[in-house]
């Protein structure tokens, strides 16, 4: 059964970064077909060291006539596919990321220029379209800070990375002709929100050596109004919990992944 945003706003998922067929590859940017989807199935909860936890996988099944859009990464790059504003019958209505830690996801609308696309038949494509991108920026968050992406600090961003990731995106629709909009920009520091609110807040009730295991997932589902795109971080904390006049506990939220859990799941775009 197809995931939705009741299963998001419950259930971890987790899936590998396999593609569908490459259309175009130059520098820092993976351009993927729009017309090449795969199919998915849901794994059943994994059973993990300690008990059966909330992740679930997301296997591949395919990739001849799929259900599904959907967006690898690469390191220090960006890569895209764009989406049919109004898909047809027969055309996918769903899509996910792999996970990100650091990454970020933009959205423009599109309107390509004539002789843009073509469909597997040789039809021109002119329809209006999103363009979802995944632009990682590794290099510029190696600055030997503790709290890049598993540590102590979830709101940690620093400037060159988001320079990094703005210079991808531009670059990328550069590669696109015809007219773009922009239309939503997701950040590390947008999805790790409430990552953050719980670390303060687990800090501010006594707890130390907070640290935190988190990872996001972006899914798009397509209902009678358009395009939905949500984002999901789940995952965990470690801390040291003081007890009055009894030994400090350790709580292993994020070290003991069968304890990992949805931490938040919004809507970004509309």
């Amino acid at each position: 059964m197809p995931i939705t945003t009741g299963d998001i706003s419950r259930d971890c998922y987790n899936c590998n970064n396999r593609g569908p067929r490459i259309v175009a590859a130059a520098g820092n940017h993976t351009k993927y077909d729009p017309y090449d989807q795969v199919s998915h199935q849901i794994g059943a909860a994994m059973v993990l060291p300690g008990g059966t936890s909330r992740i679930h996988p997301i296997n591949f099944a395919g990739v001849v006539g799929g259900d599904s859009y959907y967006l690898p990464f690469q390191n220090d790059g960006i890569t895209s596919v764009s989406l049919p504003v109004t898909p047809v019958v027969g055309e996918p209505k769903f899509f996910f990321t792999i996970r990100l830690t650091a990454c970020s996801i933009f959205l423009d609308a599109y309107q390509p220029a004539v002789g843009s696309y073509t469909t597997p038949f040789g039809a021109d494509d002119q329809r209006q379209r999103i363009i979802i991108s995944h632009a990682n920026a590794l290099a510029d968050y190696n600055l030997g800070i503790v709290g890049v992406n598993i540590g102590q600090n979830p709101a940690f961003f620093p400037a060159g990375a988001k320079a990094a990731l703005n210079n991808y995106r531009n670059a990328m629709l550069a590669t696109y002709p015809g007219t773009k909009v922009g239309l939503a920009a997701l950040y590390k520091d947008n999805y790790n929100q409430a990552v953050n609110t719980e670390l303060q807040r687990l800090v501010a009730q006594g707890n130390t050596n907070v640290t935190y295991g988190t990872t996001t997932c972006v899914f798009g589902f397509h209902k009678p109004g358009g395009w939905e795109f949500y984002y999901q971080t789940w995952g965990g904390f470690d801390y040291t919990h003081h007890r009055r006049l009894l030994p400090a506990q350790q709580v292993t939220g994020a070290t003991d992944l069968h304890r990992h859990r949805v931490i938040e799941c919004r809507r970004f775009f509309p």
